[in-house]
């Protein structure tokens, strides 16, 4: 980020390879991207159709691997990456009203984080839960080109404006947004193990209400046990007063729904912009103040909303914190 609009370019140029990569990988064999979480991915297949993952899995770890270094006008960046391979049943849905928003679910979405969070140097972890295929992958050690993909290609309709407006605004859908550097505020949002009606009530309502303060609603997540919600405030609209809504945001969240939620509340500056082609892709933001909100919610108590010291000291006028 010390490289600013120059160091976004070149930031957004990289992305933009690897993502597009493993986009093409992903749906080339016949697999179908469920979410973009930040810096990562979310990819299902078939469950009879276990080799393709592997396919897709194994070409995209030997990608990262022979691109470890990019050159650039502002020097050599590296990028890893980490994959894991998990089996199992998953549910996916749409919640809400006026705005909406999908998710996906089940255990083996949560055995891939647990995977992922691990501290080990393996850049490809095949839990015990993925089918056994018997044979080692298919995918040719120098295979690098989009002609290697064995997978039938799955084709989807495009989706009418009109109905995909109702998930994400037209700044986002028109992708005239660039990759850059901005300073937004996060609001991370865990809800407490309810009832399905009662938990998807409670989502209903933070989507009117991010929406009423001017946040936009980048994921939901149930990499864990309990439901999780990122909400910007500065992204891809800002406001002069962006930690401001975001923390009114949470106080009145935190009104209407009490002790079935917590909140982690963070400002400062994240890399935002465009992620994917024109296949697949998303709005997406990532940076340590998404990983420090997503720390703070979950060292939150439930009815707690607990903010970073700089977002402290820009709303002190407004907020009376507490230690």
């Amino acid at each position: 980020m010390t490289h600013g609009k120059a160091g976004a370019e070149v930031l957004s140029g990289i992305l933009g390879k690897i993502f597009s990569r493993a986009v093409r990988e992903i749906y080339g064999r016949g697999g179908m991207i469920a979410q973009f979480e930040g810096d990562a991915v979310m990819a299902v297949f078939q469950i009879d159709r276990p080799q393709d993952a592997l396919d897709a899995a194994t070409s995209l770890d030997l990608y990262f691997r022979k691109n470890f270094h990019h050159r650039t006008r502002l020097g050599n960046w590296e990028v890893s990456a980490r994959l894991a391979l998990t089996g199992g049943l998953i549910e996916w849905g749409i919640i809400g009203k006026r705005r909406l928003i999908h998710y996906v679910k089940g255990d083996a979405i949560a055995r891939v984080a647990s995977l992922l969070s691990t501290d080990s140097p393996v850049s490809l972890h095949i839990d015990d839960s993925f089918p056994n295929i018997g044979e080692s992958s298919s995918v040719a050690a120098n295979s690098d080109s989009e002609d290697t993909y064995r997978g039938s290609h799955v084709n989807t309709d495009r989706i009418r404006k009109s109905v995909a407006e109702r998930f994400a605004p037209d700044l986002v859908l028109s992708s005239r947004l660039t990759g850059e550097f901005r300073n937004i505020t996060t609001v991370f949002v865990a809800l407490r193990q309810s009832p399905v009606e009662k938990t998807h009530s409670f989502i209903r309502s933070i989507l009117e209400k991010a929406a009423y303060y001017g946040g936009y609603v980048s994921g939901l997540y149930f990499t864990s046990g309990e439901p999780l919600i990122t909400i910007l405030f500065g992204a891809p609209v800002s406001w002069e007063n962006n930690e401001s809504r975001g923390c009114r945001f949470a106080c009145d969240l935190k009104k209407s729904i009490g002790e079935h939620m917590s909140c982690g509340i963070v400002s400062g500056t994240v890399y935002a912009g465009m992620t994917g082609n024109s296949r697949r892709c998303t709005y997406t933001v990532f940076g340590d103040t998404i990983n420090t909100s997503a720390r703070l919610v979950f060292k939150a108590g439930w009815g707690d909303v607990l903010v970073s010291e700089e977002t402290s000291v820009r709303t002190e006028r407004e907020f009376a914190w507490g230690d």
